[in-house]
C-alpha cells in the first residue's frame, strides 16, 4: 500500500514543450493541483503520511512521436493520481491547435535548417511540431493570445504558399516538361505569379504562390502547355549523328520545319525531345521513328564496318556514296563509329545493302591484337596460329607485342574472334539486324528473363549493342 510505484501517460510532444516552458511552470501547477485533491480529508495526518504524487517526463523515452509523463505515487493512491493528472491535462487542450498542410509546402513552413520555425517561436512561449510526411502541423503556446498570434502567422505563410495542382497531358514526360519550362522565356513572367514544379508521385504540375494570383498563373501555364506539348524518343549516339548530319539541311531541321515543332537532340540522355502543339508533336514522333527504325514502306539497314573500309565505301570526294544513293534512290550515312546506315524504300534499301556487303566482303583489311611474350609462346606451342590461318584463310604474324591479321573483312573478323578466345577465354560474335527487327528485339530485351534463359541453357551471354544496331 505504501510502496512507491509509477504509472505512464502518453502525451503529444507539444504538451511536453508547453509543460516544461518557464522552468516547468505548468507541470508544477498540475502536480500541485493533483496533490491538493489527493490530500483532501487528510489534514490530521502528519506530512509523511499524507498522499503525495510527483509528475516528471521520462528522460529515456525517445521524443520522436510522443512523450511519456510519469506519475509517481504510493500504490494506494496511484490510480487516483493518474486519473486526476489525465483530467488536469484536458484543461490544457485549448492551448493546442492542429492544422493540415500539403506535404509539398512543409519545407516552406519549417524553413532551411528550421529557420522559419525559429523565427516564429524564438523568444516566445510558442511551440511547433511539423510532420514532413503527413503535413500535420501542431501549434502550442502557454496562453490563448500567443497561440492565436502563432496561428495567424502560419495562416499567412500558407496563404502565401497556396498550391494548385494541374494534371499533365503526358505524365511520363512531366520532368522533361519542367526542364523545358525552365529554359523558356515565359519562366520569369510566371515567377511573378507563381513557382512551377512537378509532383512525380501524383504525376501532376504544382503551382505555388499567393492564393489570389494562382488563377492567373494557371491560365498562363495552360496556354504555355497547349503550345509546348512534349514527348521524346530514345535514340543512340549514331542516331543523333545521322539526325544532325547536314547542318541546316539535316533531318532534324527538316522534320522541325515540316511539322512546325521543335526537335532537339539531348546527347547526354540519348533522346530526341519534341516540343510543340500536341498533334504536331505526335505526327513528328511517328515520322522520326520511321526515319530511325523504318515503317510504312520506309526501311533502315545498318552495316558495321571498320575505319579502313569506310574510305572505300565513301570514295574519293564522296563519289562512291553518291553513286549508291543515285543508283538505289536511298540515303547513305556513315557514323563516327563506322556504322553504315542505309535509308529509303524497303526494296531499294535491301538492294543497296547487298551492294555494300559485297564491297565489305571483298575489301582487304588489317587488324591488330595485343599479344605479350608469354601469350605468344603459348600460341606457338599449341599451333593455334596455324589452325586459325587454316580455318579463316587469313595471314597472321606476331611481332613487337602485336598479332597482325590480314585478309578479307569477314575472314579477319572471324580470325580476331578466334584469337581473342584463346587469349581471353571468350569468343564474341555479332548478329546484325535491320532497324525494324532490332527495335523489336530491343523491346523484348527489356524483360531480362529472355536473355537470362539463353545464357542458362547455352552458357553464352547475350547483350544488345544499341549503337551499332546488333546483338553481341
Amino acid at each position: 500500500e505504501n510502496e512507491e510505484v509509477t504509472d505512464q501517460i502518453h502525451v503529444e510532444l507539444i504538451f511536453k514543450k508547453i509543460f516544461l516552458h518557464h522552468s516547468g511552470k505548468f507541470i508544477k501547477e498540475l502536480q500541485k493541483e493533483v496533490n491538493g485533491t489527493l490530500k483532501e480529508g487528510t489534514e490530521g495526518m502528519s506530512a509523511p503520511q499524507q498522499p503525495n504524487c510527483m509528475l516528471t517526463f521520462d528522460p529515456k523515452h525517445p521524443d520522436k512521436e510522443d512523450a511519456i509523463l510519469m506519475v509517481k505515487a504510493r500504490r494506494s493512491v496511484l490510480e487516483k493520481a493518474t486519473e486526476l493528472t489525465k483530467t488536469g491535462l484536458e484543461k490544457f487542450k485549448d492551448l493546442v491547435i492542429k492544422m493540415s498542410a500539403d506535404p509539398y509546402i512543409v519545407p516552406r513552413i519549417i524553413g532551411r535548417n528550421g529557420e522559419t520555425i525559429k523565427k516564429l517561436t524564438d523568444g516566445k512561449p510558442c511551440f511547433m511540431e511539423v510532420s514532413r510526411t503527413s503535413g500535420d502541423v501542431t501549434l502550442g503556446a502557454t496562453n490563448a493570445t500567443e497561440l492565436e498570434n502563432l496561428k495567424k502567422e502560419i495562416d499567412a505563410l500558407m496563404e502565401k504558399n497556396a498550391l494548385l495542382r494541374m494534371d499533365a497531358a503526358n505524365p511520363d514526360m512531366i520532368m522533361a516538361q519542367i526542364r523545358e519550362f525552365n529554359r523558356s522565356k515565359i519562366k520569369n513572367e510566371m515567377l511573378a505569379l507563381a513557382n512551377v514544379d512537378a509532383d512525380t508521385k501524383q504525376k501532376c504540375f504544382i503551382l505555388r504562390g499567393e492564393k489570389e494570383k494562382l488563377p492567373e498563373a494557371k491560365k498562363m501555364f495552360e496556354e504555355y502547355l497547349a503550345k509546348t506539348f512534349l514527348d521524346e524518343l530514345a535514340v543512340t549516339g549514331n542516331d543523333i549523328a545521322d539526325l544532325l548530319n547536314g547542318g541546316k539541311g539535316s533531318t532534324i531541321v527538316r522534320l522541325s520545319n515540316e511539322f512546325h515543332a521543335v526537335l532537339r537532340a539531348d546527347r547526354d540522355r540519348k533522346v530526341v525531345i519534341i516540343r510543340g502543339e500536341e498533334t504536331a508533336v505526335k505526327d513528328a514522333k511517328i515520322r522520326l521513328d520511321q526515319f530511325l527504325h523504318g515503317g510504312n514502306g520506309h526501311s533502315v539497314a545498318r552495316v558495321a564496318v571498320t575505319k579502313s573500309i569506310v574510305g572505300g565505301i565513301i570514295g574519293k570526294g564522296g563519289k562512291h556514296r553518291q553513286q549508291l544513293e543515285q543508283k538505289f534512290g536511298v540515303t547513305v550515312q556513315i557514323s563516327d563509329s563506322h556504322v553504315v546506315a542505309i535509308r529509303g524504300p524497303e526494296e531499294k534499301v535491301a538492294e543497296c545493302k547487298i551492294e555494300v556487303l559485297k564491297m565489305v566482303a571483298t575489301a582487304r583489311v588489317t587488324q591488330t591484337v595485343p599479344v605479350d611474350d608469354e601469350q605468344k609462346k603459348k600460341l606457338e606451342q599449341n599451333n593455334t596460329i596455324r589452325r586459325i590461318i587454316r580455318e579463316t584463310a587469313t595471314l597472321i604474324t606476331i611481332a613487337d607485342g602485336n598479332a597482325t591479321i590480314r585478309g578479307y573483312f569477314y575472314d579477319v573478323n572471324d580470325a580476331v574472334a578466334m584469337l581473342n578466345e584463346q587469349l581471353k577465354g571468350e569468343y564474341q560474335s555479332r548478329i546484325e539486324l535491320d532497324a525494324s527487327h532490332f527495335k523489336r528485339v530491343s523491346a523484348s530485351a527489356r524483360d531480362p528473363s529472355h536473355f537470362d534463359r539463353i545464357q542458362a541453357e547455352t552458357n553464352a551471354s547475350v547483350a544488345i549493342d544499341s549503337e551499332n544496331g546488333s546483338i553481341l
